[in-house]
């Protein structure tokens, strides 16, 4: 009979810059677990939002007796918004599957970065989900370039991003999962949403079907304002690539921005 159970790696302050940050000192897998299915990630704040100011970190899953890497994703606890803003909406928490395989009890470090530097202290933590069932699908991993990237502050204008790179070795790769993130990094202002369009390019997928979308809207009111995101933009996809695939980021915006905002955007993939 399958059972499933999960844990916890230790709540942790990443600070106020962008240092990377173990949380806790790692947890052993149960002996019976031959899965780790998913992992649930979690940001939050240690005191009030300071306007100007959004908090996104990356959260990354390592260990020296299983295989994992790379597994790097994202993890947002909202916008500050301008002046004195009355409230924030962290947005809904993100599942995101691994699916890697288990052989014995293993070791497992988790590691939380911020994007950008806060006034105000984040923590960290990271729910981690198990199964006694071994995968039934391959192994997922994830990928996301280092850095996030000023927008433009006018409508058309495509800005590049970062960039980043996937490799199976000697198997093909195919992306299954796209992601996209623009959040608060300046001064935002009344009536201006921040919204658009998300691309990713490159010279080695295996056709030339486009991978644009569309990012999760955040909505500006006429006083005071804080850009609210409750979901990230996430999509399914099926795109073959190389072995060694190179991805470049554009985001656009659809909305003129008074002040620059930020970006970020990675992917999912599987080895065949």
């Amino acid at each position: 009979m399958t059972a499933t159970g999960s844990d916890n790696f230790t709540s942790t302050s990443l600070g106020t810059g962008v240092a990377e940050t173990e949380l806790g000192t790692g947890i052993n897998t149960p002996s019976q677990a031959r899965s780790i299915t998913s992992i649930v990630p979690y940001y939050g704040a240690t005191g009030a939002y300071t306007a100007a100011q959004g908090a996104v970190a990356e959260i990354a899953l390592r260990s020296d007796s299983v295989s994992l890497t790379p597994k790097r994703v994202i993890v947002s606890a909202g916008n500050g918004g301008v002046g004195a803003f009355i409230d924030v909406i962290v947005p809904i928490l993100e599942e995101w599957k691994f699916n890697t395989p288990l052989t014995g009890q293993s070791l497992l470090h988790c590691y939380g970065t911020s994007q950008t530097a806060n006034t105000v202290a984040f923590e960290a933590g990271c729910e981690v989900i198990y199964s006694t069932d071994s995968p039934r699908e391959p192994e997922k991993f994830w990928m996301k370039p280092n850095d996030e990237t000023a927008t433009s502050t006018t409508t058309g204008i495509k800005t590049v991003g970062g960039t980043m790179q996937i490799t199976a070795g000697s198997s093909s790769c195919t992306i299954t999962d796209l992601w996209a993130l623009p959040y608060v990094a300046g001064t935002v202002t009344v009536s201006e949403s921040l919204y658009g369009i998300f691309e990713f390019q490159s010279n080695d997928f295996n056709d030339a079907m486009p991978l644009r979308m569309a990012v999760q809207p955040m909505g500006a009111g006429l006083n005071t304002v804080c850009l609210h995101m409750l979901k990230m933009a996430r999509r399914s996809v099926w795109k073959p690539t190389k072995p060694t695939t190179l991805i470049q980021t554009y985001f656009t915006l659809d909305e003129a921005q008074t002040a620059a905002q930020a970006f970020i955007g990675g992917v999912g993939y599987i080895k065949q």
